[in-house]
């Protein structure tokens, strides 16, 4: 490992003051991390949100059974988008053939059509996901009531390229989901200069290049995850409450929804009977 460096590297020394404990863990610490989850007020309106799920043909039977039977349940207003339609899902054609990585001319594709369709141009949130996304919707919601939607407010794990060298710029990395005001789409959109190079040009870098000539920022937050959650610390983990986690290899989806967003989710819809 690069900090061990068999021994030459920097040696580390634990200070039991420094915690990142809740409340109940916080005697003798000097720093403590007491919010695992914000609380800023009402939820946000199931009627306010719109999710955009990318899928292709492919994933029809394998991935997008998953969206349906877990989070997309709860999901009041949701389309699915592939480059097939397919009604017994249903899937939509945008119009755009999928492409093996990248995606970007399909999520403008998708942007555009928040914008012109009278079910979605309404909404304050689009959600843009991908077919391997796992995520809690009432977390969700719970989270946006921290954000004034009549801003443009771009959130989502926030990543960079080539800040250090200052000519890069943030962007929100798309397998975490994407959530966007349409206040932000908007200004996207009408810019006229947020285009695509190619099809397959990475659609989150894209959205950030796009984000910074407009000069809107990505705004991070802690619990959205680009990975599965055996992926990171538990300790890490520990802390808050995930809104979601990314890609389904080598795990049980079904079962990562179970443990880290079932309970939320049903728990929030009933008591909101």
């Amino acid at each position: 490992m690069y900090v061990w460096n068999e021994g030459r590297g920097v040696h580390l020394t634990e200070v039991a003051e420094l915690c990142a404990g809740e409340e109940e863990y916080r005697d003798g610490c000097a720093t403590t991390y007491p919010v695992r989850f914000p609380r800023c007020g009402p939820s946000a309106k199931h009627d306010d949100l719109f999710f955009a799920v990318k899928t292709c043909k492919m994933f029809h039977t394998e991935r997008v059974p998953v969206v349906q039977k877990t989070w997309g349940k709860h999901a009041k207003h949701m389309e699915i988008y592939s480059e097939e339609e397919d009604p017994s899902i249903p899937t939509i054609y945008l119009g755009v053939n999928n492409t093996e990585r990248g995606h970007c001319a399909k999520t403008f594709a998708i942007l555009r059509r928040a914008l012109k369709h009278p079910d979605i141009r309404e909404k304050l949130w689009l959600i843009i996901a991908d077919d391997d996304t796992i995520l809690s919707v009432s977390r969700l919601r719970q989270l946006l009531a921290c954000y004034d939607p009549q801003q443009a407010v771009v959130l989502g794990e926030r990543y960079a390229y080539g800040a250090r060298a200052g000519f890069g710029y943030d962007y929100p990395t798309g397998g975490s989901s994407m959530v966007f005001s349409m206040a932000a789409v908007r200004q996207m959109i009408d810019s006229g200069s947020c285009t695509c190079p190619t099809p397959d040009t990475p659609d989150d870098m894209m959205i950030g290049m796009c984000l910074k000539s407009l000069g809107i920022p990505v705004t991070h937050s802690p619990y959205f995850h680009q990975a599965r959650p055996e992926d990171y610390s538990e300790d890490f983990l520990s802390h808050q409450l995930p809104v979601s986690f990314h890609k389904h290899w080598m795990v049980d989806p079904y079962q990562v929804y179970d443990d880290w967003f079932s309970e939320a989710d049903l728990t929030e819809d009933h008591d909101e009977l």
